[in-house]
């Protein structure tokens, strides 16, 4: 379908029309941004009922990632911030994410979704096992949270082990497929 911009007032319509889609960022680290690279590759379709941004920096840790990349969300002024980060940190990840989550309110934005953290392989800094239980004691404490209003949790159900990369950090790209989708899924939710 073909739009006409010659009358005056179907401009001011069209206008109208695209600000009311949403606009959603993904923020988080290395997750993040392989996930931005799949998608361009990939070419996948963007929902049509919201923009999506996705922005990541590999490494990340919750309190870097808020003071380092926060002004994209003052730039974007997104409705709905899905944060994906947590898993390269060490201590207080649950209170933390909390914290940012509120900040991230105070700056506007309607909505903050916070992803579980996924399974590793192998992690940093401990073992595989202490990483699993530091891991589902957060995504715990971040599901019982997110019952007090300021955040949801978003639980990426779709994580095995056959969507884990070679290097048994990151996502494969079927794990990028699912994680964007699930993704996707929450944001809907939200509007």
């Amino acid at each position: 379908m073909r739009m006409v911009f010659n009358n005056p007032s179907t401009k001011l319509i069209y206008s109208q029309i695209k600000k009311m889609k949403k606009t959603a960022l993904v923020l988080g680290h290395s997750f993040t941004r392989r996930l931005a690279e799949w998608a361009e590759k990939e070419d996948v379709q963007a929902s049509p009922r919201f923009n999506l941004h996705v922005f990541g920096v590999g490494g990340r840790r919750i309190r870097c990632t808020l003071t380092k990349d926060t002004d994209i969300i003052r730039r974007l002024t997104p409705d709905i911030v899905f944060l994906q980060v947590g898993s390269n940190d060490t201590k207080s990840v649950a209170e933390e994410l909390s914290d940012f989550a509120t900040y991230i309110r105070m700056l506007g934005v309607q909505h903050v979704i916070v992803g579980s953290l996924f399974p590793r392989p192998r992690p940093r800094q401990m073992t595989q096992g202490e990483y699993h239980k530091k891991r589902r004691k957060i995504n715990h404490i971040l599901k019982m949270t997110s019952n007090q209003g300021i955040f949801t949790f978003w639980n990426h159900a779709f994580m095995k082990n056959k969507f884990i990369s070679h290097d048994e950090v990151h996502l494969n790209s079927a794990g990028n497929r699912k994680f964007y989708f699930s993704i996707q899924t929450a944001i809907h939710r939200c509007l």
